[in-house]
C-alpha cells in the first residue's frame, strides 16, 4: 500500500458517473463538481501540528487536485493538504 509522507494524502477516488432521470450514464469527464474520496493513508507534519484528516474520512477536492497513480492495480490520488476543500467525517468520529 502507499504510504503518504509529509503534508500530503492518499484518497481512493469515489465513483462519479451521474445516471440521468431518463436512464443516460454521465461519465466524469462530464461532470462539473468537486471530487470526493476515502482517506487510505496521511503523512506526517512537522512537530507539535495535528493532521487535520484522518484515515476513513471522506474528503471533498477539486477536479485536477494531486496525481493520479495506480497502487495494487486500483486508482489512488496523492494530494497536498491544502488541496482539501472539506471533510466529511463518519459518524461516531471526534474531530
Amino acid at each position: 500500500m502507499l504510504r503518504a509522507q509529509n503534508d500530503r494524502i492518499v484518497v481512493k477516488p469515489n465513483p462519479t458517473e451521474i445516471v440521468t432521470p431518463g436512464g443516460i450514464i454521465l461519465p466524469d469527464v462530464h461532470v462539473k463538481r468537486p471530487e470526493s474520496g476515502k482517506v487510505l493513508s496521511v503523512g506526517k507534519l512537522s512537530k507539535g501540528s495535528k493532521f487535520p484528516v484522518a484515515v476513513g474520512d471522506d474528503v471533498i477536492y477539486a477536479k485536477n487536485a494531486g496525481w493520479k497513480l495506480r497502487d495494487n492495480g486500483e486508482e489512488v490520488i496523492v494530494l497536498n493538504i491544502e488541496d482539501v476543500l472539506g471533510i466529511n467525517r463518519p459518524s461516531g468520529i471526534a474531530a
